[in-house]
């Protein structure tokens, strides 16, 4: 809760989020031509978090959508209690909750209306899923892939974080199926978020967000011809 005493007027990105999520639902549902060409240099696809980001914003404002990214870190910050408490014990879980919520860069995403909470919400989910299923089933260990994509999709930078996940599911694995089930189960998940993940047709960006590329130089006016 300590994000909500973070007050200020909206930030460049997340101005540029939400009117790019507006401009996508008067093109999705109303038809009006979409010239914002968002999807050449957004850091994640612009019909996911910018539209859900517009949609709230139609009804409850910056300050919705900036409540919006404080449940998502909320409910990651319940993820890694859970998480961490189901691998080791129950102060190990408290600690981490608490080391976690009161870090600087949680407590920001807690008040900014951008893809990042977003982000780590579905992360700690699939990574929540993983950490549940490890032990059963291994077409439950599945379920895990989607939510993975939609990380993706939400932020193309989630990818990187998705091969340390495939190798917590195999060390828990391990525990309960042996060295080649615990493999197999990491090579399906890796082969399931990977096979339809959006970052591998995306051009990695940089930054929070890549700039559009310049307009190109004005050519120079033909030299005059001879009288």
């Amino acid at each position: 809760m300590l994000s909500l005493r973070l007050t200020n007027t909206a930030f460049e990105d997340e101005a540029l989020y939400l009117y790019a999520g507006h401009v996508e639902i008067a093109h999705l549902f109303h038809g009006v031509p979409n010239y914002g060409g968002f999807d050449g240099y957004f850091s994640g696809a612009p019909t996911l978090y910018p539209v859900l980001a517009a949609a709230v914003d139609s009804v409850w404002g910056l300050t919705g959508v900036r409540l919006m990214s404080l449940l998502f870190m909320l409910v990651a910050t319940s993820c890694l209690y859970s998480i961490t408490r189901r691998i080791f014990n129950e102060r190990a879980g408290l600690c981490a909750a608490a080391l976690f919520s009161f870090a600087d860069p949680t407590l920001f995403m807690g008040n900014f209306a951008t893809y990042d909470a977003m982000a780590v919400f579905l992360l700690a989910i699939t990574t929540w899923i993983v950490v549940y299923t490890a032990h059963r089933h291994w077409a439950l260990m599945l379920t895990a892939a989607p939510v993975a994509v939609l990380a993706c999709g939400v932020k193309y930078a989630s990818a990187l974080f998705l091969p340390t996940i495939a190798v917590l599911l195999v060390l828990l694995a391990y525990q309960h199926h042996g060295l080649r089930a615990a493999l197999a189960r990491g090579a399906a998940f890796t082969g399931r978020w990977s096979a339809s993940s959006p970052a591998r047709s995306t051009p990695p960006t940089t930054g929070r967000r890549s700039r559009a590329p310049p307009p190109p130089a004005p050519m120079a006016p033909p030299a005059p011809g001879p009288s």
